[in-house]
Formats: C-alpha cells, structure tokens, sequence
C-alpha cells in the first residue's frame, strides 16, 4: 500500500468515525430535551437538574371522582408488578391526582416494568361532556434522563474521544509514514474505533425505550379504568 493510498483511507475512516462521535454527543445532550427543542446543555452545570417531561392525554367514560378514585387503585394494585420500586400516591382530589416513585430500580433488570420509568406524575380530570372525563397526564423523567445522559456522556468524553485522538495519534506516525509497503496496511486497524462509538448508543436507546414503554403502560391503564372496581362503601 502506497503512502498516499494509507493517508487517504486513515483520513476517511476517521471522518466518518468523527461524524458518528457527534451523532452520539448530540443524542446525549438531547436526552432529556422534547425532540422540537433544541439542546442547551449547561456545561457548567452539568449536575443540574435537566426538565424532562412527557404529557398526553385520554378521554375515558366516567365522571371525575370515579375517574380518580379507579385510577389511583389502579396504581396501587399495578405496584405489585414493579421490580423493586413502587408509587405513593401524594395528593388525590376529584380534579387532581399526583404519584411519586419510591425505591430504586436496576435498568437492566430482565423484569424491568414499562411503568417504572418515570419519578413520578401528575394527572387532571375534567369532564368534557355527559358522562365523559378528558384525563391529562404529565410524567416526570428528570432523575432517568439525568442517570442515562450522565452515562453517555462519560462513555462518549472519557472513552470515546481519548481513544479517538490516541488510536489516530499512533497510527498517524507509526502506520502511515511507515517505510515498510506492507506494514502500512495496519492502517486498516483503525476500524476497531468503532469499539469505542457504539457503547454510547446503549444508554441512549434505554432512554428512549423507557419513555416510550412508560407512556404506553400509562394509556393503558387509563383506557383500562372502567375494569377496576370501586370501593366498596357501607
């Protein structure tokens, strides 16, 4: 392999392993972010606490205290399922009902239930028309989305680019002016950066799983309501 033909191939492998580290950094810096927001991460702040929030919201039969009263049984009979965590219901009205997580959860867990995701949530009721209830939810992912970028992160500044610039610094001088023909090929070694780009990805597609799983299993059970039983009164 001549001279020239090394440089050229070192140059473009490591421009498209550059444009990947940044697909990454700026998936990472976006974790926490609506995907319409642009990210304004605070560099000198990076411990603050990142808003993170998802809302939506469901018409359900009912009216606003059957509505409330079947959702927070709803939430407390689904406790049973978590792994390790659980939700308290903080404030319970006709019109407002807010729950916080409690307890910690392993992401990796094989049991990890969709609705452990978030730290908590707020939902309102409102009746839109006779004998229907709009239920709008908001739910929290602030310590989530802090957790996963924080890992990205360190993964995509600690590991990503000091491997980078040490794997590229090495081959540069010791590959690529080589006097050795044969010797040059080893420029093809610069491939294994891609052991350093993918990791980074794993923390961010978590992310985005849990909150698409935290936001369906919060639908479903508020389109499930009218299946939970009232309390009995005397």
């Amino acid at each position: 392999m001549t001279e020239e033909m090394a440089r050229n191939l070192f140059i473009a492998i490591m421009m498209v392993g550059g444009l990947v580290w940044l697909v990454a950094l700026s998936l990472a810096l976006r974790i926490g972010k609506s995907p319409t927001v642009a990210p304004d991460f605070d560099w000198e702040h990076p411990d603050q606490p990142h808003p993170s929030e998802d809302s939506g919201s469901i018409t359900v039969p009912g009216n606003t205290h059957d509505a409330s009263t079947r959702l927070a049984r709803a939430i407390l009979q689904a406790n049973q399922q978590f792994d390790g965590v659980a939700y308290r219901i903080v404030e319970r009205s006709d019109r407002q009902l807010l729950i916080e997580k409690v307890g910690s959860y392993s992401q990796f867990s094989p049991h990890q239930h969709g609705g452990a995701y978030f730290s908590g949530a707020e939902f309102t009721f409102a009746t839109t028309r006779s004998n229907q209830v709009e239920v709008t939810y908001q739910l929290d992912f602030t310590n989530f989305a802090r957790r996963q970028r924080t890992i990205a992160l360190a993964l995509i500044l600690g590991l990503g680019l000091p491997v980078l610039a040490l794997a590229g610094l090495l081959i540069w001088n010791l590959v690529i002016f080589n006097p050795q023909p044969g010797a040059r090929w080893q420029v093809m070694q610069t491939l294994q950066i891609v052991h350093v780009l993918w990791p980074p990805f794993l923390p961010i597609g978590i992310y985005n799983f849990g909150r698409r799983s935290a936001k369906i299993w919060v639908e479903n059970v508020l389109a499930s309501l009218q299946i939970v039983d009232l309390p009995q009164t005397a």
